[in-house]
C-alpha cells in the first residue's frame, strides 16, 4: 500500500511538472508572436521566418508535454 501511495506522490508531482512545462512553452511561443509581427512590421522578414519555426517548435513541444500530462493522469487512474 505505502508503494502505491508513494508512486501516485511522485505521479502527481510528475503530472504538475509536465503541466507547467506545457503552460510555460505556450507562453513563450505568444511572446515570439509578438516579436514576429515586430519584424514583419519593420522588414526584417528572414528574422521573422527564423521566429515562426521557432514558435512551431514551441506549440508542437506543448502539446507534447501536454500529453504526456494526459498519459500521467491515466498512469495514476490506473493505480
Amino acid at each position: 500500500m505505502k508503494t502505491k501511495i508513494k508512486d501516485a506522490q511522485y505521479l502527481m508531482n510528475r503530472a504538475e511538472q509536465l503541466l507547467n512545462a506545457s503552460g510555460d512553452m505556450l507562453s513563450r511561443a505568444e511572446h515570439l508572436r509578438d516579436f514576429h509581427s515586430q519584424y514583419l512590421l519593420f522588414g526584417n522578414f528572414k528574422r521573422a521566418t527564423k521566429l515562426m519555426n521557432d514558435i512551431d517548435t514551441c506549440e508542437r513541444g506543448a502539446k507534447r508535454l501536454y500529453q504526456s500530462y494526459l498519459n500521467t493522469l491515466t498512469k495514476i487512474q490506473e493505480l
